[in-house]
């Protein structure tokens, strides 16, 4: 099977893929070539030096299943092209053949109104009915209108055109957070996807991970409430629970007096985090560390404003 995963919403194929990698112990054997679908686009400067910056890389990870299981090949690629994603995904899909790939595999992610202390579903798309139907076998819930977009759909479609099966598994987040790394939407999917490969994954440290990012999101989301926004996410009957748990850890409402180094270091986290989400948690962090949120916290949730 030749397993695809590129960074899309909520880091959900990345961290599949990496998690899976690491798992099963996967060998690296090289890079997938993607040729002209990357253009350069920076110069890297160092006191003055200037070089051309690096293309994005397409790592190539094997592993060789037991009796009766597939043998995997993964993609991992570490950017999506701006144009030419579907030439390029034919490409990946030829080559895939050209290991004796029968079955293709993208992970993605979709994004809904579910609260985060809701659990993820695991949606489907596939290229044939006897394909959905095994998904179906897996309490996956059939995509049943859309737009996949970007290389992890189109590596689908690519299969089908080249007559190989293909599937697309996506792992339910929350709209308001579709840009921070959603380590509960890529467990479900590798779940989904370890039982069909019948393959052993520990998923103890990514559950971790999980209801670490669900309490923070929670926390997010009920600051948002108060503030008149997010109210259309749906409710779990435990949210307020695990709001309560992550505010018992908040400092006082005592003004807090910061350094300058201090003061440049949160300015510089609020430039990162406003160009990418992903990074707010790093400066959530930050603010609580130096006790100082409720100072920032409005401009803190003005980040997760819709319609950006």
């Amino acid at each position: 099977w030749l397993l695809t995963a590129w960074p899309g919403m909520g880091g959900v194929a990345s961290t599949a893929a990496g998690y899976l990698a690491e798992q099963l112990d996967m060998e690296e054997v090289g890079e997938f070539p993607t040729g002209s679908a990357f253009e350069l686009n920076h110069l890297v400067v160092e006191r003055g030096l200037a070089r051309p910056g690096k293309q994005p890389r397409c790592l190539v990870r094997i592993w060789k299943g037991p009796e009766g299981r597939p043998d995997l090949v993964l993609l991992q690629g570490e950017a999506q092209p701006t144009n030419g994603g579907y030439a390029l995904a034919r490409r990946v899909v030829e080559w895939g053949a050209g290991w004796g790939a029968t079955r293709v595999i993208g992970f993605a992610a979709l994004a809904s109104q579910m609260h985060p202390s809701h659990p993820a579903r695991v949606f489907g798309a596939a290229t044939n009915e006897g394909l959905l139907g095994e998904l179906e076998g897996l309490e996956v819930e059939p995509l049943e209108e859309g737009q996949i977009t970007g290389l992890n759909g189109l590596l689908v479609a690519a299969a089908q055109d080249s007559g190989l099966e293909g599937v697309c598994l996506l792992g339910e987040l929350p709209y308001f957070a579709s840009q921070i790394a959603n380590p509960k939407a890529a467990r479900v999917v590798l779940d989904v996807f370890a039982r069909m490969a019948g393959v052993g994954l520990d998923f103890g440290p990514l559950d971790l991970e999980a209801e670490n990012v669900d309490r923070q999101l929670a926390e997010l989301l009920e600051r948002m409430r108060q503030r008149g926004e997010g109210d259309e996410i749906d409710e779990g009957d435990d949210w307020r629970g695990s709001v309560a748990s992550a505010e018992s850890t908040e400092s006082s409402d005592d003004e807090d007096e910061l350094d300058e180094l201090s003061q440049q270091r949160i300015e510089k986290l609020f430039h990162e985090a406003a160009r990418d989400r992903s990074k707010a948690f790093e400066l959530k962090q930050e603010l609580d560390r130096l006790g100082v949120f409720h100072q920032y916290e409005n401009r803190f949730l003005d980040l997760f404003k819709r319609g950006d």
